[in-house]
């Protein structure tokens, strides 16, 4: 049974008790200028082969070009961007959270192994480039831990924060966000800084946004995520610090929280229920990287389904409607069934191998998405979308 088996194992129980994944939630590069800058970022991360053609999009933070890779409808665009009259600025590779699995997902149908680590080695090693960013995430999955416990207890003075000089973390360094119920947000030093500490409930969160997790959030009584943002110099050492080591896991990854912030007894000094977890998470437990499941979110359903709302088969439908009314599209869409459905005989839809190998890797992973979820969530999208533009029209002629 390889990890990802193991993993959908683990989320398909339906006794999910004490469950704990560890995972990079986002990540961005910075590579040295060289002026076949696209062919260095395909050699490294090898974007377009997995994720298809790239669209231009504007760039941000003084760059002057930028490209972007992905599902923009869905989960957002892997962005490289450059400027080059600032060839100093070099070339940043960003990998926003919802983008990264998306990369990570589509690389596993396609069979191309993604290792983080070994990336990073490549980019420090091979092209003398650093990470800039760094999120780590912890998910403690029915451990009977919350955000609102623990916002509780530090505004009681029973617990505190310390930091990686064992200085305790004052309370107007931390702000909690929530409803008028519970917090369901901590957030833990300035956002500006080397580092920043997040904790959230990530079941409320994906009901709230029907986010890729939302069966498993649905399968589960509590759901605390704890989050460490790493930036600037403090990204470059830890990405210095993983491409000189040998064997690597992601029991590092946990080991940078608990070495940069401690939650501990105000009068005993022993550490929390919460980060006695983390501890024995970095000294000896196996931990597997939480992944979308097939039951949860399939990219690749996602990319067919965005190009057939968006791209040029709605407009196709339009135009027959607006032509031929309901009885005219109705024909075509009986017609196009008969197309697919009898894809093995003469005259029948003849799928590409590229589609033939993403299908065969669908089936791999046990299943499909689940239907209604997935049209509920886009009808949701494009929904948001029309008022977001209703709203940006009001501004213009306000």
């Amino acid at each position: 049974m390889d990890l990802i088996e193991k993993e959908m194992d683990l989320i398909q129980k339906s006794d999910l008790i004490k469950k704990s994944f560890v995972n990079i939630d986002q990540i961005r590069f910075v590579l040295p200028y060289r002026n076949e800058w696209i062919d260095l970022v395909e050699k490294v991360f090898q974007l377009e082969k997995i994720m298809g053609t790239p669209v231009e999009i504007t760039p941000q933070n003084g760059y002057s070009l930028a490209y972007g890779y992905g599902f923009r409808e869905t989960t957002g665009l892997i962005s490289v961007m450059v400027n080059l009259k600032r060839k100093d600025m070099g070339i940043l590779v960003n990998f926003p959270a919802k983008a990264k699995k998306s990369y990570e997902v589509v690389s596993e149908l396609l069979n191309l192994a993604v290792d983080w680590f070994q990336i990073i080695r490549t980019v420090y090693q091979d092209f003398h480039g650093h990470i800039a960013r760094l999120d780590v995430n912890v998910d403690l999955l029915d451990f009977g831990y919350s955000p609102h416990s623990i916002a509780q207890r530090l505004q009681a003075d029973q617990i505190v924060f310390t930091d990686s000089r064992k200085h305790v973390v004052k309370k107007e360094s931390m702000r909690g966000i929530g409803d008028f119920v519970e917090t369901q947000t901590i957030g833990v030093g300035s956002r500006s800084s080397n580092a920043y500490l997040r904790l959230y409930d990530k079941k409320k969160e994906q009901q709230a946004k029907r986010g890729p997790y939302l069966t498993l959030a649905r399968k589960t009584k509590n759901w605390l995520r704890i989050e460490g943002e790493f930036k600037h110099k403090l990204a470059r050492e830890i990405g210095l610090a993983i491409a000189d080591s040998v064997g690597v896991t992601y029991r590092y990854l946990v080991s940078l929280l608990v070495t940069r912030w401690l939650l501990i007894e105000k009068d005993s000094g022993k550490l929390t229920p919460e980060w006695e977890t983390l501890v024995a998470l970095a000294k000896n437990l196996t931990i597997f990287s939480l992944r979308p499941s097939p039951s949860q979110i399939s990219e690749i359903v996602e990319k067919k389904l965005e190009w057939l709302l968006l791209g040029g088969p709605a407009g196709v439908f339009y135009l027959f409607w607006c032509g031929y009314g309901d009885q005219g599209l109705e024909k075509l869409l009986n017609f196009m069934r008969d197309y697919i459905k009898y894809s093995k005989k003469d005259g029948g839809y003849k799928p590409s191998p590229k589609l033939a190998k993403e299908i065969a890797g669908l089936k791999k992973m046990k299943k499909f998405p689940d239907l209604d979820e997935l049209l509920e969530r886009w009808h949701q999208l494009l929904v948001d979308r029309d008022q977001d533009r209703r709203r940006v029209a009001y501004r213009v002629y306000e």
